[in-house]
Parts: structure tokens; C-alpha cells; sequence
């Protein structure tokens, strides 16, 4: 996420504000449920790790990486439905 924003704004790049647009909406698709918004925020957003989340929101470890694991396969299914295939960005895949 930062690495996009970053390019955004800093270097004019149109390909990294369509991926972010195209990640917004695919987060609104996804139904994600509150705790899992939470999750995605603190972990990909404010970049705490598992555990420092887990204390934020005063569950275990375990518990938000099964919320995350889910999060990011609700978000991934909304990109197969789009047939999105796979975005490249700084060398690494992903899809």
C-alpha cells in the first residue's frame, strides 16, 4: 500500500492510482466484517506486525492471522471474479 501511494504521488505514476482505486473497490466488494477491516487497516495500513495488532485489539496472535488469512482471500476472490491476473510491482508479483 505505501509503495503504491508513494508512487502516486511522488512520481505522477497512473498505473499505481488505478491499483489503488481498483484495491478500494475490491475491499468494498470483498464484505469484509468489522474485525477484518480492523485487521487490514492495522496490519497493512499502520504496519503493526500480528502480535502488535492482536494486543491493540486485545486477541491472540493466532486469531488475527486467521483474520487475515480470510481477508485476503475475500479480497483475492474479488479480483479472480474480475479477472484481474497478476499485477507486477517493484519486481514482485501479485495477484
Amino acid at each position: 500500500m505505501h509503495h503504491l501511494r508513494s508512487r502516486r504521488y511522488e512520481a505522477g505514476d497512473y498505473a499505481a492510482c488505478d491499483i489503488l482505486i481498483d484495491l478500494e473497490t475490491a475491499i468494498e466488494k470483498a464484505g469484509l466484517t468489522n474485525r477484518q477491516r480492523q485487521v487490514l487497516r492495522l496490519i497493512y495500513e499502520e504496519d503493526l506486525t500480528q502480535s502488535e495488532a492482536a494486543e491493540r485489539l486485545m486477541v491472540t496472535q493466532e486469531a488475527i492471522a486467521k483474520y487475515a488469512k480470510a481477508t485476503i482471500k475475500r479480497i483475492t476472490a474479488v479480483y479472480r471474479k474480475w479477472e484481474y491476473g497478476v499485477v507486477t510491482i517493484s519486481e514482485k508479483e501479485v495477484v
